[in-house]
């Protein structure tokens, strides 16, 4: 109470009253108020009482009676508000059970527990320490910040930077996630036209500075430097004038320098020149740390961000260490079902003594190791509902790199199975290198992290997956990358990287065939007709010849008929496409049977009921790539 040690300080007080102040505000209704209740503990060492805020968490357990008269408490991380200077209990004026009291505390749900019920009253000895949260599952979102807790790195993902470009009158900033690499360039690229902007004012704001400054300069200096012999005039002056001159030209070039910078940040400021600041950060994935013999399935995650880290706590920062942080935030929503934590410069981390594998293990650590092709195809084709799952890294081969517009490219990855990974990535139009490959040509064997996989692909019949903003290229380089080096430059990885990249150019499932409801054909288009003397043109069918006996008959949406028009080239075609009402079924068929074109279809067999026989469906068509196809006959 009168300040003289920290509220901070761990410390056992006892519950003597619970506090009840009500009060009217405004309703929704108009005309009516609304009553509220506020719930303050007034807390007691057994000699003196100090009345405690507490948050919404605090208050419902005193409501569900959880917390009561009586119940002692360990605090840790008090904060007391009020009086500057602190105040007398014994004062009469001090009274801790009146709202309008000059000071009271303010503790918070994560640095409150529940104290023994022969807990010595008082603060509580260093040897014993504070509150240390044992689990994640104990700490409450919104309760304020953790006292301490240890925990280890389970994964580490790359250090990256949050850029903040201030612009405009309203000051209002426009946020971007940046990596290292990106982060130096924009550095780089602000520092050069802030160079050019203030190159562009400095002519003029030295002449102006210099006139200025001129004007309140010692008359001794003024009459020497508009003699018609500078040199002659300083030295007929007496002793005490050359003191006056000398000290005026070696505070000048100061002055200016000054007057000079600061008239270029007023310029450059008047232009409304953006503002750019930067902010280093690492996000982690973290257990907590656990010596006994619990078991890692039922260990709870949690996402914990580094804000402003430096290089020091980036190595503390490893994948498998254990560290001991204190006053470590926590966000009141979590994300993806992870518990956010926020470790920012009050917070304090200390590396502990390096444990066992097996312990590291039971808190639920896993080294990080890249999976194989085949278990990304089967994770693809049974994906999980957590996020962190469907991570993964891989090391393969690079067979193909696509560009699917001017800001989304994908890249196909495959090693000995044949298997296939497809990974795209949204970029910038000018980033020419998205997968960080640099000048490396095909076959090369790339190491990725923090890959996302997604549903399997039923058309091209491989696993799918998404650069995210964590992800990157590693140049990390272990006995897995070295064999499948060896077997990229083989003849049997040759040809095995040729048959995929066949494959994919011709649009033919990478493995075995198609699911049920999903099958390609290469043919060409007979005939297209009206189902059944039916004028809808909704309800047209094709005819393909994919060299069977019979042809093979589909549902033959319009929007895709304008799009193979359009893949044929036919003027007079397209004119009479771009409206349903005009499409004349003669002229298609008299087109088909004229300009016949190999075609590449894949269809999507419809549901039926009863005796039924399926149908199938168009769903995407393109021009074959007729040497692919021949590349893959001749294999």
């Amino acid at each position: 109470l009168n300040r003289d040690v920290s509220a901070g300080a761990p410390i056992v007080l006892c519950v003597a009253q619970i506090l009840r102040f009500r009060s009217k505000g405004n309703g929704q209704e108009p005309g009516k108020s609304k009553v509220t209740e506020e719930i303050r503990l007034e807390l007691t060492d057994g000699w003196y009482g100090v009345p405690a805020v507490i948050d919404t968490i605090l208050q419902t357990l005193v409501a569900n009676e959880k917390i009561r008269v009586g119940s002692k408490l360990l605090i840790c991380n008090a904060q007391i508000s009020g009086s500057d200077e602190g105040v007398d209990p014994l004062d009469e004026s001090y009274s801790s059970e009146k709202r309008t009291c000059p000071l009271f505390l303010k503790i918070t749900t994560n640095n409150t527990r529940l104290a023994k019920w022969d807990a010595k009253l008082g603060f509580v000895s260093p040897k014993c320490g504070g509150i240390t949260i044992k689990s994640l599952r104990d700490i409450y979102p919104g309760g304020g910040n953790i006292p301490s807790i240890d925990l280890v790195i389970c994964k580490r993902y790359p250090k990256m930077f949050l850029e903040q470009m201030i612009t405009g009158e309203h000051q209002i900033p426009t946020t971007t996630h940046l990596t290292e690499g990106e982060e130096a360039s924009r550095q780089s690229e602000y520092d050069l036209k802030k160079q050019r902007a203030g190159e562009k004012h400095a002519d003029a704001a030295h002449s102006e500075c210099a006139k200025e400054l001129d004007e309140d300069a010692p008359s001794e200096w003024k009459q020497m430097v508009v003699s018609n012999s500078p040199e002659e005039y300083y030295e007929k002056i007496s002793s005490a004038e050359k003191k006056v001159v000398d000290d005026w030209n070696e505070r000048r070039p100061v002055l200016l320098q000054c007057m000079v910078s600061k008239f270029i940040g007023d310029s450059m400021r008047d232009e409304s020149a953006p503002e750019r600041k930067s902010n280093p950060y690492v996000k982690t994935l973290v257990k907590t740390f656990h010596r006994d013999q619990m078991t890692a399935s039922t260990q709870a995650s949690a996402e914990l961000t580094v804000w402003r880290v430096s290089e020091e706590q980036f190595d503390l920062l490893k994948e498998g260490t254990v560290l001991r942080m204190k006053n470590l935030g926590v966000k009141e929503k979590s994300r993806d079902g992870f518990l956010q934590l926020r470790a920012g410069p009050e917070t304090v981390m200390v590396p502990l003594s390096e444990e066992s594998k097996r312990q590291l293990a039971r808190s639920g650590y896993e080294e990080r190791r890249p999976k194989s092709l085949i278990k990304i195809n089967l994770m693809s084709k049974k994906m999980e509902t957590d996020r962190l799952s469907n991570e993964v890294d891989v090391v393969a081969c690079v067979a193909q790199i696509q560009k699917l517009g001017e800001c989304l490219t994908a890249i196909y990855l495959t090693d000995e199975t044949g298997l296939a990974l497809k990974i795209t990535r949204n970029h910038s139009a000018t980033n020419t290198d998205p997968f960080q490959l640099g000048n490396a040509k095909a076959h090369l064997v790339v190491s990725f992290c923090n890959i996302q996989i997604t549903a399997f692909d039923e058309i091209e019949q491989c696993a799918t997956g998404t650069w995210g903003l964590f992800s990157c290229k590693t140049n990390r380089i272990d006995s897995r990358q070295e064999e499948l080096d060896l077997w990229c430059h083989s003849q049997c990885g040759a040809d095995t990287i040729g048959a995929v990249c066949a494959r994919l150019e011709a649009g033919i499932p990478m493995i075995g065939g198609l699911s049920n409801r999903h099958q390609i054909s290469i043919g060409y288009i007979l005939a297209v007709f009206e189902e059944d003397g039916c004028r809808d043109s909704q309800r047209i069918k094709a005819a393909i010849d994919y060299g069977e006996a019979m042809p093979l008959v589909a549902e033959f949406p319009l929007h895709l008929i304008h799009r193979t028009v359009a893949l044929l080239q036919s003027h007079e075609l397209r004119e009479h496409a771009q409206h349903a009402d005009l499409l004349n079924i003669s002229t298609l068929n008299a087109y088909f049977q004229n300009n016949q074109k190999l075609m590449h279809l894949s269809f999507q067999v419809e549901s039926c009921y009863g005796g039924d026989s399926p149908t199938l469906r168009i769903t995407q068509v393109s021009l074959a790539n007729v040497d692919a196809l021949s590349r893959l006959l001749m294999a």
